[in-house]
């Protein structure tokens, strides 16, 4: 896998989970409310867009600590450093 490519599929994972975080009070009930991982996953599918390819799992494995200001702005700024990356640069 290419480099180009590899930093496409991190940075469709990095937005799921900046949305995620975005939506994190409508994620919680989504979990809350599931009566387990499948339907916690179907339910996150309805609350975050989620790209076809990546799986609503990868919401459910990240743990509280990237809910933080320093969480999120690294997450901020990989996902900004990555698009510059996919979109190469500017003439």
């Amino acid at each position: 896998m290419e480099a180009h490519d590899r930093a496409k599929e991190r940075l469709a994972i990095l937005e799921v989970l900046l949305a995620a975080v975005e939506r994190r009070h409508d994620v919680v009930e989504a979990v809350w409310n599931s009566a387990n991982d499948d339907e916690a996953s179907s339910r996150l599918r309805d609350v975050v867009d989620i790209p076809n390819g990546l799986s609503a799992q990868l919401i459910l494995d990240h743990q509280i600590r990237l809910l933080t200001k320093q969480k999120r702005d690294a997450l901020t700024a990989e996902i900004s450093h990555l698009r510059q990356l996919v979109q190469g640069p500017s003439d």
